[in-house]
């Protein structure tokens, strides 16, 4: 036995003799050591022909018989243990780690403490690094939606999708294993879908929705999901759920003539994201410029598998919408009396609802594409005129849309991928682009980037950058201009958008601060490299509101010809075309605002004009007549 591997086993030997002389409980078990036990596996693992000394085996056998005499329930209560037999039967077995492997899969997929299994989630990380995460899903995948898992109670059922989905999303920035992930649950809806098991199929709807659209950026990705699931639901739900339950179609004819019509906004969350403050500043102007024909109702889903009715950041922004002069309905307290469990009747919860729209007499019903319950209400007829109002999905398609909205396109009709669209006024309310941020604070943050570089960034999602396409591009102008450096600012899988930039050998100037202040990082960003081919949304307007200027590529998601007509009313001079339509000339701008300050500042006013004759003067009467067609 060489050198390296007397080390590795002499070390193996002593951490084991700490643990195998306490009694082995939890508390007696310091977290560093199981950490410091997996990364020793994982190399005895990897190294071909590793050699376990008869010591360190008898140690590891002495601890493997105590746990199984003694401890076995606590496989899957307690993390720690789990681990700790997972190291010693590898130690002990060393020659068959597949068998050892799947012993642990098994029980890890029944784990029942998932409290512990959050606070000690690090040591599946620390097992299952990037290079081993295709493993760790399919396998626990698996053995978790076994016979036992069909067999088993609804409240089992959903709380198996939340350890598999939830918490590898919050545990795990999955990104590109996230269609790994939707694979195995696309198995399970399937079959689901066969047995009938109604809320287990919705469920399932909104990982399958995150997991599929975490790496979409284009609308044939969107058309892919909206063929795979949503009309085989939207179909399930017409042919199979309405009978079961008794369920009639709203029969009642939209009466357009009606002396008040009531319009309820259904919607499934309210966080902290672009979305909820388009949402937000859309529904602030119609209570601030009030239609005497409409009544307005706000209905929050307030979905418990999101969590956002624990998570205190999120109170400022529903306090808001509670405040406006609308009636609002919180579906979470309505329904569920402030139940804070994750795992609950989400077809009865959609049957109450849909009650609850009717009883309201609802005369258009407004939802868009991100949750199983805007299916449901739309598939059964809900009210008599129901609305679909698209943040840039335009392929979303299920029964009984009536018609068509987005305030992406401009204002106007536009025939978008063989839909029919409705575009109202873009929207976004003053406070969310018009931020006083202490310039002390802007220049703290700023020292942890070089000094003298020129700042690329964005503001959003990860999974928008993650384009092969803009990666490269980025990166060619980057080559060419040495004192430039990308700041990615947002949650999302960086481990892609790394291995592309690597190729470039750049790593060491893209940085991945996390989720930020996005009124602090606009004051730090110098040029907005809009990404393609799914643009950023709202901060894009902000960082435009700071007088700073934005590159952005023509691509078909967006009609682009309105926003540049109406921009140049307002400014002339800018040196570059506001929107490229093609890569070259995006190349050639980015690279005219980098070494050119003077460009940047007269581009910048430019935008800043734009924002402020377009964004903060907004009138309602797009969307009232588009709700008056």
């Amino acid at each position: 036995m060489n050198e390296q591997l007397i080390q590795v086993n002499n070390i193996i030997k002593t951490l084991l003799e700490q643990i195998g002389s306490i009694e082995i409980q939890s508390s007696n078990i310091s977290q560093n050591e199981i950490l410091q036990l997996i990364a020793i596996t994982n190399f005895v693992e990897e190294f071909n022909g590793f050699e376990i000394t008869s010591e360190v085996k008898n140690i590891a056998n002495k601890i493997s018989i105590n746990i199984n005499n003694n401890y076995l329930d606590s496989l899957t209560t307690d993390m720690k243990i789990l681990h700790l037999a997972y190291i010693v039967n590898v130690l002990i077995n060393i020659n068959q780690v597949d068998e050892v492997r799947g012993n642990y899969f098994n029980l890890l997929s029944k784990f029942e403490n998932l409290e512990d299994m959050g606070s000690n989630f690090v040591f599946i990380t620390t097992l299952f690094t990037v290079e081993k995460l295709d493993r760790y899903y399919r396998d626990l995948a698996k053995y978790m939606f076994d016979d036992y898992f069909w067999s088993n109670t609804l409240e089992y059922k959903q709380s198996r999708i939340f350890v598999y989905y939830y918490y590898s999303g919050l545990f795990i920035k999955f990104g590109t294993y996230s269609r790994i992930m939707f694979d195995e649950l696309y198995k399970v809806y399937q079959k689901a879908l066969s047995n009938q098991d109604d809320n287990l199929i919705f469920y399932l709807h909104q990982p399958l929705n995150l997991s599929w659209n975490s790496l979409s950026q284009i609308q044939e990705d969107m058309q892919q999901f909206n063929s795979l699931i949503e009309k085989p639901l939207s179909d399930y739900i017409y042919d199979i759920m309405m009978p079961k339950y008794n369920l009639l179609e709203n029969k009642k004819v939209y009466d357009s003539k009606k002396e008040k019509i009531k319009v309820a906004f259904i919607f499934h969350a309210i966080l902290e994201t672009s979305v909820d403050k388009v949402h937000y500043s859309l529904i602030k102007f119609l209570s601030e410029n009030p239609d005497n024909k409409y009544e307005f109702i706000i209905i929050n889903l307030n979905v418990k598998e999101i969590g956002c009715f624990r998570d205190k950041r999120f109170d400022d922004l529903s306090l808001k919408f509670q405040n406006l002069n609308f009636k609002y309905i919180d579906c979470h307290k309505e329904f569920d009396n402030e139940d804070i469990s994750s795992f609950y009747d989400i077809v009865g919860r959609s049957i109450r609802l849909r009650q609850l729209i009717m009883d309201e007499e609802i005369d258009i019903v407004i939802g868009n594409n991100t949750r199983v319950e805007y299916n449901f209400l739309f598939s059964t007829r809900t009210a008599p005129k129901q609305l679909y109002w698209s943040h840039g999905n335009y392929i979303y398609d299920v029964k009984g849309i009536d018609s068509r909205f987005t305030h992406t396109l401009g204002v106007g009709i536009f025939e978008k991928f063989g839909y029919k669209y409705v575009g109202i006024t873009d929207i976004i309310e003053n406070s969310f682009l018009i931020q006083s941020i202490d310039e002390n604070k802007i220049k703290e943050e700023r020292k942890k980037y070089p000094m003298n570089a020129v700042i690329l960034g964005t503001i959003g999602r990860l999974n928008k950058i993650a384009s092969k396409e803009y990666i490269d591009t980025i990166c060619d102008v980057m080559l060419k201009n040495q004192d430039v450096i990308y700041i990615a600012c947002g949650n999302g899988d960086r481990e892609y958008i790394l291995s592309e930039v690597e190729k470039f050998g750049l790593q060491h100037r893209w940085y991945f601060p996390g989720y930020v202040d996005s009124h602090l990082y606009c004051g730090i960003i110098d040029i907005w490299p809009n990404t393609f081919p799914l643009p950023q949304g709202l901060s894009t307007l902000e960082f435009m509101s700071r007088s700073k200027p934005i590159v952005t590529l023509k691509n078909d998601t967006h009609d682009y010809n309105s926003q540049i007509t109406v921009a140049q009313k307002y400014y002339q001079g800018l040196k570059y075309p506001m929107v490229a339509l093609n890569i070259k000339i995006y190349k050639d701008s980015l690279e005219l605002l980098i070494n050119d300050a003077e460009v940047r500042i007269s581009s910048g006013k430019y935008f800043k004009n734009y924002i402020d004759k377009n964004y903060l003067h907004y009138d309602t009467s797009s969307f009232i007549s588009m709700l008056n067609e």
